[in-house]
């Protein structure tokens, strides 16, 4: 679960260090908080410790780079929310943005209006197939928030996130489209429908092969949750929430 919120000019905790000392601090712009990234639970040394903090350096900048991009698409599908099935609206977005991306195989149409697609690294090395997924749907509800981006469909709303999480995977495509030379083997980016109607979309697009060709590794998935701070990051394997 990732904390969810917008604290007004709190920097995330995270900072950059090298040898004990600090590289770079948390930073803020706009409304947004800003964090860079821990190296490693341990320090590294050498050219090694220079590597892994050049590289979590220039993965923050990037991530601050396309983070209002992230909020604005965000907005946009929080304004137009689409029940699950129904996501026609939503899937076409994603679908146009990961082919602009120059993300590979790009499928639609999944368990009706599920989305996939490919970003092959460019190490060498057989490397494996990571299968990173996001939700789509949105909930029956009355939206009573006074926001400019406050849904526009009535009695229909993004109550629980999905709008986040489908913005925040784009995000992650576009990142990994850039950083393709930097690692080995497939990641498999999943968009599902129908999250929050049981059975729900996830059964019928693995019935449909999305865990085949290629063979899915290991699959992960996130939540929101605004019971955590903004920057903190809560893990488990197997089944969460």
């Amino acid at each position: 679960a990732i904390g969810h919120g917008s604290p007004p000019f709190i920097p995330l905790p995270g900072r950059l260090t090298r040898g004990g000392c600090l590289v770079r601090r948390g930073t803020e712009s706009g409304t947004y908080p800003r964090g860079s990234a821990i190296v490693g639970g341990q320090m590294a040394s050498g050219y090694e410790e220079e590597d892994q903090v050049a590289q979590a350096t220039a993965l923050r900048d990037d991530i601050d780079e396309i983070m209002p991009g992230v909020v604005a698409d965000r907005r946009d599908l929080h304004e137009h929310p689409e029940l699950a099935f129904q996501e026609v609206r939503t899937a076409g977005i994603v679908a146009d943005r990961l082919r602009a991306l120059g993300v590979e195989e790009v499928r639609t149409g999944i368990a009706q209006t599920g989305v996939t697609g490919l970003i092959r690294g460019r190490r060498p090395g057989e490397g494996k197939t990571i299968l990173l997924r996001a939700d789509m749907d949105a909930l029956p509800i009355l939206e009573e928030n006074d926001v400019e981006y406050r849904s526009q469909t009535p009695g229909v709303m993004h109550a629980c996130g999905h709008d986040a999480h489908t913005a925040m995977l784009l995000g992650v495509s576009r990142l990994l489209m850039d950083r393709r030379d930097e690692f080995a083997g497939t990641v498999k980016v999943l968009f599902q429908p129908a999250e929050e109607s049981p059975p729900g979309g996830a059964k019928p697009m693995i019935e449909a092969g999305v865990l085949e060709d290629p063979k899915v590794d290991a699959a992960f998935g996130l939540h929101i949750d605004q019971d955590n701070p903004v920057g903190v990051i809560e893990l488990r394997p197997g089944p969460a929430m």
